[in-house]
């Protein structure tokens, strides 16, 4: 958690997040929210990543708190790098 948050900030030249969810000490929501307290990430696509339990209400947060999209494991290759591939070209 902190250390995504700490490791983005720090550093330049990301075009898209993906984030967890669950992570430790401190949950994906939380670590979206800080990152998008800076200016240069306020238009960089957040996508979230989580188990295949989730319900309505945490895609709702998810996408509260900056994300573009929420993709459930077990993940599909071919939907995360077509959801990759189509951010990218979006965002350039």
């Amino acid at each position: 958690g902190q250390e995504a948050v700490d490791m983005t900030i720090e550093n330049d030249g990301f075009d898209l997040i993906l984030l967890d969810v669950n992570m430790p000490g401190m949950n994906g929501y939380r670590v979206a929210e800080l990152i998008r307290k800076s200016q240069k990430f306020k238009s960089i696509p957040i996508v979230f990543i989580t188990a295949s339990h989730t319900d309505e209400r945490d895609a709702a947060r998810g996408y509260e708190v900056g994300a573009v999209d929420y993709l459930t494991k077990p993940l599909d290759l071919e939907i995360l790098l077509n959801t990759v591939q189509s951010l990218l070209v979006v965002n350039k």
